[in-house]
């Protein structure tokens, strides 16, 4: 067993391995930037699925095709253990008029996913507030969407009420710490802390943290746009992707 594990980047990914990490080792100290949860995994639409997932990898088939599965169950472990609600609801997920909808009903088919095409007319009756004009529909039943605050939020109490784990805000790592080639601790503005291990979960800062240890992660920021809108619960009561 490890003694000590230090996890750089507070995001999602970062607080459900310090999570999971917690019940296996002795100490888990997570560490970020900023505050923990509140770059990409805030701001994050919290689709539990790849938006178009028949132009990706079989990797990512088989985690989106976990995930569905596990997300549900980890809202519900949160909700009771925490009493913040993460907000997992299935409600599955409608694509219209695809350019691509063959190669989605042969990936399905493939991969043995509930994903088929539908009358249009199901769509319409499913989300009355769609706008006129569509023609075409496909829709895959369960999927699931998270509020991506609310699981940050549910993430860091549960972390917080763990005797095991620490949460160090505005604590920027600038490198590692390297004995005999081996990744010994993570270099901070205060100084070093030691780390029996390290998991590197910062995101789009992974890969300037990488490239100081002479390794090369083709991974940078991106700049996307979320416009939120304040509207009645039952408003758009499934997920709706349009062309």
């Amino acid at each position: 067993m490890s003694k000590q594990v230090v996890v750089v980047g507070g995001g999602v990914i970062g607080l459900l391995t310090a999570f999971n990490l917690a019940a296996k080792v002795g100490q888990v100290v997570v560490c970020d930037q900023g505050e923990v949860g509140r770059e990409s995994s805030w701001a994050g639409g919290g689709i539990v699925s790849p938006l178009y997932p028949w132009r990706y990898s079989p990797a990512v088939t088989a985690l989106a095709h976990w995930s569905q599965d596990f997300y549900p169950q980890l809202g519900e472990r949160l909700f009771a253990s925490t009493g913040v609600d993460p907000e997992v609801h299935t409600t599955g997920l409608y694509w219209l008029d695809l350019d691509d909808e063959a190669e989605a009903l042969a990936w399905a088919a493939r991969e043995q996913r509930p994903l088929s095409a539908v009358d249009i007319s199901a769509a319409y009756d499913a989300v009355p507030v769609l706008g006129p004009g569509f023609k075409h529909a496909i829709y895959m039943a369960g999927v699931a969407n998270v509020r991506n605050p609310r699981l940050v939020k549910s993430l860091k109490a549960a972390l917080l009420a763990l005797p095991n784990v620490s949460l160090r805000e505005h604590c920027q790592i600038t490198g590692f710490v390297q004995e005999k080639g081996r990744v010994t601790g993570v270099q901070t503005a205060d100084g070093v802390l030691a780390a029996d291990e390290v998991v590197l979960s910062a995101g789009a800062w992974s890969g300037d943290l990488l490239r100081t240890l002479g390794l090369e992660l083709p991974v940078e920021p991106v700049k996307g746009q979320m416009i939120l809108f304040k509207c009645a619960e039952d408003f758009l009561p499934s997920m709706v992707l349009a062309k």
